[in-house]
C-alpha cells in the first residue's frame, strides 16, 4: 500500500497527510530515545498541538503497512543510522520490533482520539532529561560505531535537551521543534525547582543533570550552551 492510499479522518484546519503522520511517528522513536513512556508523552504532545486530528478504525492496519518497512530497516541498521537513540530496539529480533510498532501505533491512536487535552511539557522535559542522563552518565556515552564529537549524528555525548532544546537546532518537523522549545522554556521558567533535582543524590530520580554536564565537559572541550 502506498502512503497516498491511506485515508486519515481529520477536520483540522491544518490538515494531516499520511506522509506527515509517518514522519511524526518515525521521529517519535528517535526523540523518545527508547523510552516507551516518553514516546507516549510525545503522542500526547501531538494531540495537544492538533486536538482535532482523529484516526479512524482502519488506521492501525493501514498505517502499520505504511510504516513497518521503514522503521524495521532503520532500527536494524544502527551503523548507518547513527542518530537513532534507542535503549534496546537495535538488539531485538524483527518480530519484537513489529510488536512494539503495533503497541506504539495503538498508543498514538489512543492519544489522538482522546477527549482529554493537556500540556505534557513537564512530563516530556523530565523524560528527555532522564534519557540523556542514562546515555551520557549511566552508560558513559551513546553507542557510536565511528564517534566524532564534531558531527551531531556521531557524537557519543550528544544531549537532546541541550542540542535540540536550549540550542534550538532543527528536529526535522515543526511539532518537534515546538516541543523542544516548550520544554526549554519550561526549564528556564522553573530553573530553581529543577536545580534541586539535578544535584540530588537520589538514584531513583535519575535527574542529576549537573553531573551529566560535568561528564560531557570531561570528555571534550564542549561548546554546548549551559543552562
Amino acid at each position: 500500500m502506498s502512503s497516498k492510499e491511506l485515508e486519515i479522518t481529520t477536520i483540522d484546519s491544518d490538515p494531516m497527510s499520511t506522509d506527515r503522520l509517518k514522519t511524526l511517528f518515525f521521529l517519535s522513536f528517535k526523540y523518545s530515545q527508547g523510552s516507551t513512556s516518553l514516546q507516549e508523552n510525545i503522542f500526547d504532545w501531538h494531540h495537544y498541538l492538533h486536538p482535532t486530528w482523529k484516526l479512524d478504525e482502519n488506521f492501525k492496519r493501514d498505517f502499520r503497512a505504511v510504516v513497518k518497512p521503514t522503521i524495521v530497516s532503520f532500527l536494524h541498521q544502527p551503523s548507518r543510522n547513527h542518530d537513532l537513540e534507542s535503549q534496546y530496539h537495535s538488539y531485538q529480533p524483527e518480530h519484537k520490533i513489529e510488536s512494539e510498532i503495533n503497541t506504539q501505533i495503538n498508543k498514538m491512536k489512543r492519544a489522538y482520539n482522546s477527549k482529554s487535552h493537556y500540556d505534557p511539557t513537564k512530563q516530556i522535559l523530565e523524560g528527555v532529561i532522564d534519557a540523556d542522563f542514562m546515555f551520557l552518565c549511566a552508560q558513559d556515552g551513546r553507542d557510536r560505531i565511528y564517534p566524532d564529537t564534531n558531527v551531531t549524528s556521531k557524537d557519543r555525548y550528544l544531549s537532546h535537551l541541550l542540542h535540540y532544546g536550549l540550542k534550538g537546532q532543527p528536529t526535522g518537523a515543526p511539532e518537534y521543534d515546538s516541543m523542544f522549545a516548550s520544554i526549554s522554556a519550561y526549564l528556564r521558567a522553573h530553573q530553581d525547582q529543577y536545580e534541586n533535582l539535578f544535584h540530588s543524590p537520589s538514584k531513583d530520580l535519575k535527574l542529576t543533570y549537573g553531573m551529566m554536564l560535568r561528564q560531557i565537559e570531561q570528555k571534550y572541550v564542549s561548546t554546548r550552551q549551559r543552562i
